[in-house]
């Protein structure tokens, strides 16, 4: 059975990630953070696996930096 992966609102991206709204934002124009995800008319939202991922590669990255 395929899991289906669950998005999260802005506010949820942004208590994960612990960054202000203009970091986000920064980070998506500069391309180091998934743009938002087009739900409906008025709604986004990023894909909880794809800011999972993110998160990973970001650790990965600062224990290699720190070993």
């Amino acid at each position: 059975m395929v899991e289906l992966d669950r998005y999260l609102s802005r506010q949820e991206v942004l208590r994960t990630l612990g960054v202000s709204a203009n970091t986000l934002y920064g980070m998506i124009r500069q391309r180091k953070f998934p743009p938002a995800i087009p739900l409906g008319e008025r709604r986004v939202g990023w894909s909880a696996r794809m800011v999972r991922d993110w998160q990973q590669k970001k650790i990965a990255a600062a224990e290699k930096t720190a070993a």
